[in-house]
């Protein structure tokens, strides 16, 4: 600055020099966090989406500046003023950037989902990715029609899946269904119910997943095995409005409090049927939101949230900032029925819907599966956009460390199985790094 302002003062009367000033951001890390981070404008420099936007004042700083005197000739006579620049101040996040590049190269390209890694204790979020990314400096200059046409048209990459998308939560809300079926008295942990895979409620027939039945299960091998027929049972002695009841304690239908922007997602209730469609709510529907279908959706930072209420007893506002308040909220719900959670968390990861992890070694893991239906069972499925979505929401205990909480989630991918690899890639790889 000293050099610039020697060379100012020399060169001031001549016309063809001119001093300009300004910054440029860059990020080195590219496409890592992209829907976390934001980006800025091109042309106003400022900052959208992200923690660019929500903290555009705090990062850009101050600029500095220089006033003075100058003579007909444009000579520098005198400085009457001048202020220092002031640096924007420094964001401490809470991910965890070893573990961030790792799991940004989960995904192939031309798939989209995302991976979410939260402390369940203080709601610290260690992994956020959704895919596909962007490179946010590709903002900075101006983007052709070719570039658009290539990276942002396939997949929607701008869409944040954590906070932004809604889904339905498909079998991860049978862990409401028994909550609600447990507290309520219709069911008991050892209650056993024949699966011969469909029941009849009304004219309809309503399917298991397994079309051959699962034969004779109780309550902690039905939520292991993701079985539908407890589910059914408790449909038909429960109300719509107290299974919602029982959602909302679980975080469902409401906001977060997370500092991106989010949406609430959806949990029906008979009050919310005549709201929004203009009719009655009708008993057979509930059959349907038991097993996390109907008009259920729900975020995935909503379900990270729900699974780590289950491993703490505890509702944790989700943070990003090292700097934010840690806010738990009492889940309302007996220990006794936790307990029973956790217990058919840890079957299903042992010879359930997620004993595909069994064989990682040093890992202690509880877990929950869904497949999300996108359309009818009986209509063919002739274009990817047809096939299920699929989840796997779970807690973990790595040798001596304390528990984390991972959602795996990929869109159009046709069974849990395929979320269940995501996170078991993901989970070798964070042992690697913490070996």
């Amino acid at each position: 600055f000293e050099t610039l302002c020697r060379m100012s003062e020399a060169c001031g009367h001549i016309s063809s020099l001119a001093v300009e000033n300004r910054f440029e951001r860059v990020y080195p890390f590219k496409s890592l966090a992209s829907h976390l981070l934001g980006y800025l404008s091109r042309a106003e420099k400022t900052g959208k989406d992200g923690l660019e936007q929500l903290f555009q004042e705090d990062l850009s700083g101050t600029p500095g500046y220089v006033k003075g005197v100058f003579n007909a000739t444009g000579k520098k006579i005198q400085q009457t003023e001048s202020q220092d620049a002031q640096a924007g101040k420094d964001l401490t996040l809470t991910l965890d950037s070893r573990l961030q590049a790792m799991a940004e190269n989960i995904f192939s390209p031309g798939e989209s989902g995302c991976i979410l890694l939260m402390d369940p204790e203080d709601g610290a979020i260690k992994v956020f990715v959704s895919y596909p990314n962007v490179d946010p400096n590709m903002f900075l200059n101006k983007i052709t029609q070719e570039q658009w046409d290539e990276y942002f048209v396939e997949n929607s990459p701008l869409l944040n899946r954590i906070t932004r998308a809604l889904f339905p939560p498909a079998s991860l809300f049978k862990l409401v269904t028994f909550t609600a079926g447990i507290e309520e008295g219709l069911i008991t942990p050892e209650t056993v119910y024949t699966c011969k895979g469909f029941v009849y409620f009304g004219k309809r027939k309503y399917l298991c997943r397994r079309g051959w039945g699962h034969g004779e299960l109780d309550s902690y091998h039905a939520l292991a095995h993701s079985c539908n027929m407890h589910c059914y049972t408790i449909a038909q002695q429960i109300s719509i409005d107290t299974l919602a009841e029982y959602a909302m304690r679980f975080g469902l239908g409401q906001k977060t409090n997370f500092l991106l922007p989010e949406k609430s997602g959806i949990v029906p209730s008979s009050m919310w049927k005549q709201m929004y469609k203009g009719e009655r709510w009708w008993p057979g529907e509930t059959l349907s939101v038991t097993i996390g279908h109907s008009y259920l959706l729900v975020t995935p930072l909503q379900a990270a949230r729900m699974v780590s209420a289950v491993c703490t007893g505890y509702l944790v506002r989700p943070r990003i900032l090292e700097a934010e308040q840690i806010e738990p909220k009492p889940l309302n719900i007996a220990f006794s029925t936790r307990n029973f959670l956790h217990e058919a968390m840890y079957i299903a990861s042992q010879k359930g819907s997620v004993r595909q992890l069994r064989f990682l070694k040093n890992f202690h893991v509880h877990g929950k599966t869904g497949t999300a239906q996108t359309q009818s069972r009986t209509k063919k499925k002739t274009d990817r956009k047809h096939f299920e979505h699929a989840w796997v929401a779970l807690y973990f205990y790595y040798k001596d460390h304390k528990p984390m909480t991972l959602v795996a989630f990929k869109e159009h991918s046709g069974s849990a199985r395929e979320a269940v690899a995501v996170a078991k890639e993901f989970l070798k790889g964070y042992e690697k790094i913490y070996s």
